[in-house]
């Protein structure tokens, strides 16, 4: 996705409460959700690196929760 000049002026002026930062969930969506269930969109920055889906039975729920998030 493309910004314009203005909306990159405005992203970085927007004051980041926190950064919480996830990796190797491995398509556990309990997991994921339980890491991610404190994250308040408009005051934190998420970020999700590494292995989100793999090996779990959940990799399809894990990545609908992931997009939910954006």
């Amino acid at each position: 996705m493309k910004h314009d000049r203005k909306e990159v002026a405005e992203m970085s002026m927007h004051t980041i409460g926190r950064i919480l930062a996830t990796s190797d969930i491995h398509g556990q969506n309990k997991k994921f959700h339980m890491k991610t269930m404190q994250h308040e969109p408009e005051q934190d920055l998420l970020i999700v690196c590494g292995d989100l889906i793999d090996r779990g039975k959940e990799n399809l729920k894990c990545l609908a929760a992931c997009q939910k998030l954006q």
